[in-house]
């Protein structure tokens, strides 16, 4: 218990650093924006580089990640993203920016792949929700703490020392997981030689294609809805920079505390009841959300509140049947390319929405109502498929304690 206790706190710090610079993108536009006199087209161009990185590369790494050692691979995709923290704080032109980025997706949505990956590796299935619950509760860590720290540094000392400092912590944590963390490699074991070829026909397995297409809902549910609420939150309510920032804080503090029990709960009362119920709540709180303008202060963030904490809570149950859907040996190439899928469907979502909304000058946004209902509909459709995911049974998890013993036996 001891190790595991150390494993999932190794990746949730990992998962936080990660997080941190995904979140902290779309927040800091205005000062690219204002550094780079940056057209609309520019900064979409900017924006977009990192998922269209991560996903292209997470298609290509589910070739060949599940060869490595996990240990290793995670310590050589961490190093990477560090490096691309370093060279998005002293980029001092878009191209170089943008790079930068570019380099970010390739290794990010490699490193949640693994991160997934190990958790279904070393955590015992019936405690499976509760270690993805803990470790997504990096996202509401941010939320409360990193983003508003963030933007208030970018207002200080500029945007560059975000992504410095991000890089240093990157560091730190990279050399905790290299002297902490034990080799992971028990999936070796079950790997077998095969062409590129079988091994992503082997990936792309019934089972495995209806986990995907849950998480391509799941996302398309969440970012066909999130990009748009600081618009509607200031166009159509009126909200200030100050009262909207509230709103994530709030959001982030709930979903933080929500996130750990969910997990619980899943593993007790089982993962797909949970989401499934998870689901249920979801729709109305995302109808009541995108048709609510003329609500009070307190209703609408209240509403926001429930949004935000069953978005990300429903993520540990779903997470811990979609991990556990492919065997060991399979799992790290099949979360890359889950997280692909993933990115992809993200953006696909959010320009669907722009699409849909229509935003004119000093005019309130008009349909984000049907946003909304696409949303619900996703969300609903993601608890239906998901009930046909059913988990790869294997004898046994990877232990923890033996490895440690045999690397102390080995010194």
């Amino acid at each position: 218990m001891p190790n595991e206790r150390r494993m999932l706190l190794l990746l949730s710090l990992v998962y936080f650093t990660y997080i941190l610079d995904y979140m902290l993108m779309p927040a800091l536009t205005l000062f690219f924006t204002r550094s780079f006199s940056l057209e609309p087209r520019e900064l979409g161009i900017l924006v977009s580089a990192y998922n269209f990185s991560a996903s292209a590369f997470g298609i290509i790494g589910a070739l060949f990640i599940d060869r490595f050692n996990r240990k290793h691979a995670l310590v050589a995709l961490y190093g990477g993203f560090a490096v691309s923290m370093l060279l998005c704080g002293v980029a001092l032109s878009l191209q170089i920016l943008i790079t930068a980025r570019v380099l970010a997706g390739a290794f990010g949505g490699l490193i949640v792949a693994t991160i997934f990956s190990i958790i279904g590796d070393v955590i015992e299935p019936d405690k499976q929700g509760a270690a993805f619950g803990l470790t997504l509760s990096s996202f509401a860590v941010s939320s409360v703490a990193g983003v508003p720290l963030g933007l208030w540094l970018a207002e200080t000392i500029g945007w560059n020392m975000i992504f410095i400092i991000n890089a240093a912590a990157s560091l730190l944590v990279l050399v905790a997981v290299s002297l902490q963390m034990p080799d992971l490699t028990a999936h070796l074991s079950r790997l077998k030689a095969e062409t590129t070829t079988s091994h992503l026909r082997k990936l792309l397995h019934r089972n495995g294609i209806a986990a995907i297409g849950v998480t391509a809902l799941i996302a398309m549910a969440s970012y066909s809805v999130i990009p748009f609420i600081n618009p509607f939150l200031a166009a159509n309510v009126g909200l200030g920079d100050a009262e909207i920032r509230y709103f994530y804080i709030a959001g982030g503090i709930a979903t933080f505390l929500a996130s750990y029990p969910t997990g619980l709960i899943a593993d007790k009362f089982g993962k797909w009841n949970t989401f499934a119920a998870l689901s249920a709540l979801l729709v109305p709180s995302t109808l009541l959300f995108t048709t609510m303008p003329s609500s009070t202060y307190a209703a609408l963030m209240l509403v926001f509140v429930l949004f935000m904490t069953l978005s990300r809570a429903r993520r540990a149950p779903a997470l811990a049947m979609i991990t556990s859907s492919v065997a060991p040996s399979e799992r790290a190439g099949f979360m890359s390319l889950n997280i692909s899928i993933e990115q992809l469907a993200s953006g696909i979502a959010a320009s669907l929405a722009g699409a849909v909304i229509i935003k004119t000058p000093n005019a309130p946004m008009e349909n984000y109502f049907v946003v909304g209902i696409g949303s619900a509909g996703c969300a609903v459709l993601a608890a239906v498929l998901l009930y046909v995911v059913k988990p790869v049974v294997i004898s046994s998890v990877t232990p923890l304690s033996p490895t440690l013993q045999a690397g102390k036996s080995a010194a």
